[in-house]
């Protein structure tokens, strides 16, 4: 089955957290298109969340914060490209656009404000699921330190092994004496 590009109009619909499940934001301007996707995100055990403009799926990424937005590039209001560059100010969080844009200078495009992956409509509902599982497999630099825990003006860094090193002040390293 394939998704199409019809024009429609939707109502932003927020979802509970799950702590094991993966959430996806679904932002596309097309009923259908999300509903398809929905039924085969959620099949596969995503939690999903939708957005019909570009304005509210940047809202829904402040709030929800999720794992991964499928983003339609051609939307009602601010367009994909437009909210992804909004994305980045504030988020990593991992994005695939879906379009019917299909020319090389697009994809490059939304490559470079900062996409993750690019699939063109008409598309197969399972290959979107395939690409977003691949996508949520790759490990995200979001420029913090895993190995680095600090709270209560104290600094503890992770050695070799897991094990913990000696604590330090939060503010940096201590100064030798003279």
């Amino acid at each position: 089955m394939d998704v199409g590009t019809r024009r429609g109009s939707a109502v932003a619909l927020p979802y509970h957290r799950s702590v094991a499940r993966r959430r996806v934001l679904l932002v596309d301007d097309e009923p259908g298109v999300r509903r398809v996707l929905r039924s085969y995100l959620e099949a596969e055990g995503f939690e999903v969340a939708e957005a019909d403009t570009g304005e509210t799926a940047v809202e829904h990424v402040r709030l929800l914060a999720p794992d991964l937005v499928v983003l339609d590039v051609m939307l009602p209001g601010i367009d994909g490209i437009e909210a992804l560059r909004q994305l980045r100010t504030f988020s990593s969080v991992y994005v695939m656009l879906v379009t019917a844009k299909a020319d090389e200078v697009d994809k490059l495009v939304g490559l470079s404000v900062g996409a993750d992956d690019y699939v063109t409509k008409p598309f197969s509902p399972r290959e979107v699921v395939a690409r977003v599982k691949a996508v949520l497999r790759r490990q995200r630099d979001t420029g913090v330190d895993d190995d680095v825990v600090e709270g209560r003006g104290v600094r503890l860094r992770r050695r070799a092994g897991g094990r913990r090193a000696h604590p330090q002040p939060a503010q940096g390293p201590r100064r030798q004496r003279r």
